[in-house]
């Protein structure tokens, strides 16, 4: 699938609180050893941990132990992208938030059990190109935070999924459209200190509204029961047990399927 750069940023990405449940696969440790050992070097040791790959075998999570280090730590290859997806782990081990929380146990051995290897579908090239155009349009239209998601239609596969703020996943740093920060000195409205840790793609209660006219429309458009200037009736109209559905103060009558899109028209 080939998903264009310029028009990255008007797809339209629906929030999925399962999203971990589609983000990540347990591939057998033979499926994804190949490319992992083929960025081994003298400091990446057996792991301790599984390693966590995108979906072209990419090394996202290893371990390596530095030069004077008794006991290796985990170690992110692009720790300013994923933080959402791969949740952290701490130096003793313990795992915090994404995949790295949800599939602890395969990860991890379990009583001497070989631990397994993990293969996204997150598509780390779709990922920064999805993170640099969600910054540039937070920094377009001054917003304090913003997600964006991309995902395969054909199976539901989540290619990238990111979130702003965001951290460091090496060095704990917030990240935000307008630079990285120390944690601590970043505070909400309310005083709060912003950690970057939030994942509103999935924890964020947002209504569609409007919004979701599209996917209504696609789905009009994909199965033909009506074409892009088909007419639409506007008008004002009532239902019982509800508020009068209505664009007051206008009443836009006949639109085509553009127009109402276009004017965002609540009737139609």
């Amino acid at each position: 699938m080939r998903i264009h750069r310029t028009g990255l940023a008007q797809i339209l990405l629906l929030i999925c609180t399962s999203v971990m449940t589609h983000a990540a696969d347990v591939a057998a440790p033979a499926a994804a050893q190949p490319k992992a050992d083929a960025c081994s070097d003298k400091g990446i040791i057996s792991a301790q941990r599984g390693i966590i790959t995108d979906r072209n075998g990419i090394v996202l999570a290893n371990n390596i132990k530095k030069e004077g280090e008794t006991v290796p730590h985990r170690n992110y290859t692009f720790p300013r992208q994923l933080c959402h997806v791969l949740g952290r782990v701490d130096h003793t081990n313990k795992a915090k938030d994404g995949v790295e929380n949800f599939y602890h146990n395969q990860l991890t051995s379990q009583d001497g059990t070989a631990v397994h290897n993990l293969q996204l579908t997150i598509d780390t090239n779709l990922q920064k190109i999805a993170e640099e155009e969600l910054d540039a349009g937070l920094r377009k239209f001054r917003a304090k935070n913003g997600c964006m998601m991309v995902m395969d239609p054909k199976n539901g596969d989540i290619l990238a999924m990111v979130n702003r703020p965001a951290y460091d996943l090496n060095t704990g740093e917030i990240i935000t459209h307008d630079g990285t920060f120390a944690q601590g000195s970043l505070k909400d409205s309310r005083g709060k200190d912003i950690t970057g840790e939030f994942n509103m793609s999935c924890r964020a209660f947002f209504e569609p509204g409007a919004l979701f006219s599209t996917v209504s429309v696609a789905a009009g458009l994909d199965t033909g029961m009506f074409d892009i200037h088909s007419k639409v009736d506007c008008s004002p109209f009532t239902v019982s047990c509800a508020a009068p559905i209505s664009d007051g103060p206008r009443n836009y009558g006949l639109l085509p399927v553009w127009g109402v899109l276009a004017k965002s028209s609540n009737p139609g």
